[in-house]
């Protein structure tokens, strides 16, 4: 267990303030717990960061280097599909 952030119980808490929680104790297998986690903010990202999507050439007068390529087809269907995966707020 890496690190414990919030610890919500059915009664008050009967330990004492720093006292070291051992998890095995309070737990029995098969017990069911609620975890609850936030994941490191990322922000802005293009397609290559966010989805792993190869990039372009780098040479030979490529333009297109870390761009995600076609996102749709013409004039049918015109329009782009939903869930279309392209850059945007990663985390």
């Amino acid at each position: 267990m890496r690190h414990l952030e919030e610890f919500r119980l059915g009664s008050a808490p009967e330990h004492e303030v720093g006292a070291r929680l051992v998890p095995t104790e309070m737990f029995k297998a098969g017990d069911k717990v609620d975890v609850r986690g936030a994941t490191i903010g990322k922000g802005f990202q293009g397609a290559v960061k966010r989805y792993g999507f190869s990039r372009g050439l780098m040479t030979h007068g490529s333009k297109s280097h870390r761009q995600h390529g076609s996102i749709g087809a013409g004039t049918t269907p015109g329009r782009i599909f939903p869930g279309k995966r392209m850059h945007g707020h990663m985390g």
